[in-house]
């Protein structure tokens, strides 16, 4: 959420951001004047893991705290 909310200049003090949670993660993005939005959402079985192997060992790798290779070809 803090990432939406810097993207978009969106805030829960200036009541442009809302918050409703119902464990699921769907993302409503509305222009109020052109009355204009999407809707964003995860499905069910979305698994990171699949999407990009090499992502989920080094993700595994964060989690549990170990070192991480830096490779050279990186800019």
């Amino acid at each position: 959420m803090d990432a939406i909310q810097v993207l978009y200049g969106s805030t829960f003090g200036k009541k442009n951001f809302i918050f409703n949670y119902f464990e699921k993660q769907v993302y409503n993005f509305l222009n109020r004047s052109s009355k204009e939005g999407v809707k964003i959402f995860l499905k069910d079985s979305f698994e990171m893991d699949k999407l990009d192997p090499e992502l989920s060992i080094l993700r595994q790798k964060v989690l549990q705290k170990q070192p991480i290779p830096v490779k050279s070809d990186y800019k």
